[in-house]
Formats: structure tokens, C-alpha cells, sequence
């Protein structure tokens, strides 16, 4: 009888670990992206703002089949760098998604002393639990 007992508590025990690890699977992490803007020298531009967005023409579906409205606007630093990490719309949690989103950047500037403007657009393709990086050039 005891050994009996012993069996089925170390079955029992097996079963439930196994639910409970099953239950438990690491959902993927936000996807990310970092742009780094340079100039035509090869320097980084600090002060420009970079947009980052899923054009009209891209449809772009979560696991629960939602469409992702993503968007993102920040302003490089020093280092002519910036980070875009895309949550779900109308919530702060971020989700896990793939995507390929366009990239535009500007920066206002003054040549001699004519204002202009410094441009540049690309693309990031983005893929859950990664942070993928990009550089973008602009003239």
C-alpha cells in the first residue's frame, strides 16, 4: 500500500507540473526598433525627429487577429540615435508583433542663411523579442 501511495503522489506530481509549466509558456516580448540618423559625412545628427509608422497600405495583425495601429515619433540625442518600442493601441502594455514600418526623419537647419530642411525615409522590418536597428541617412 505504501508503495502504491508513493507512485501516485510522483504522478500525480508529474501531472501537475507539467499543466502548470504548460500554463506558464513565455508569451514573446515588445518588438523594438533603434534608428540611427548620420549626415552625408558619417556623423549623427542630433536633434532630428524620427517618425516611425505602419503606412495605410500595411495591414498589421497582432495574435488575437487586431489590427496594430503603430506609430511612433522620438528626437535623436548626441549620439543621433533613437529607440521605438510599439505597445498595443489604447493600453501601456506592449505586445509582440512583426512588422515592416516606414521611417521618416527631418531636422530644420540653416545653410548660409537660408533655412532648410535635412530629410530622409527607409524602412525597419521589427520582430517580437528583438530589437532591430537601422540606419538612416539624411541630405
Amino acid at each position: 500500500m505504501n508503495r502504491f501511495f508513493n507512485s501516485s503522489k510522483i504522478i500525480g506530481l508529474l501531472f501537475v507540473s507539467a499543466f502548470v509549466l504548460s500554463a506558464c509558456e513565455d508569451e514573446p516580448g515588445p518588438a523594438a526598433c533603434a534608428i540611427e540618423v548620420l549626415d552625408d559625412a558619417g556623423n549623427p545628427v542630433e536633434g532630428a525627429t524620427v517618425y516611425v509608422n505602419a503606412d495605410n497600405s500595411t495591414a498589421l495583425i497582432d495574435k488575437q487577429n487586431k489590427v496594430g495601429d503603430l506609430r511612433s515619433e522620438e528626437v535623436t540625442g548626441s549620439d543621433g540615435k533613437t529607440r521605438h518600442t510599439f505597445t498595443e493601441p489604447g493600453k501601456t502594455k506592449e505586445f509582440a508583433l512583426e512588422a515592416v514600418l516606414e521611417v521618416r526623419v527631418w531636422k530644420a537647419i540653416m545653410r548660409d542663411t537660408i533655412p532648410d530642411t535635412l530629410v530622409g525615409r527607409g524602412s525597419v522590418h521589427i520582430y517580437p523579442d528583438k530589437v532591430t536597428n537601422e540606419t538612416i541617412t539624411v541630405r
